[in-house]
């Protein structure tokens, strides 16, 4: 029993740190977005940028990213799915169809 509460607080903290926000520099047109913020502008469409600002600092690098030829519809199934992403819910279709394209990418 001690066990498992040990995992579930461990879990627990790993999903807690996978939620905390990404900023990026000055100048890329993206903003950290949390709770109550809109998502970047409309035109920001940069998927690997998207990735870099709301998906590597829990899933690695674009480069060496394990989530791979991912669909737009299963990454939104998880931001509506996995409490660790729903802080994502702000990003639109457009931009998560960005992301899983330059997942796409070989």
């Amino acid at each position: 029993m001690l066990r498992k509460s040990l995992l579930m607080i461990i879990v627990c903290l790993f999903l807690c740190s996978c939620a905390q926000q990404t900023t990026l520099p000055a100048g890329t047109g993206l903003q950290t977005a949390g709770a109550g913020m809109t998502a970047p502008g409309a035109d920001e469409l940069d998927g690997a940028l998207l990735y870099q600002a709301h998906c590597a600092s829990c899933h690695a690098p674009l480069e060496k990213s394990g989530k791979k030829q991912r669909t737009a519809s299963r990454i939104h199934s998880a931001i509506r799915h996995f409490s660790g992403m729903r802080y994502l819910e702000f990003l639109t279709i457009r931009q998560l169809q960005a992301i899983a394209e330059v997942l796409d990418q070989p």
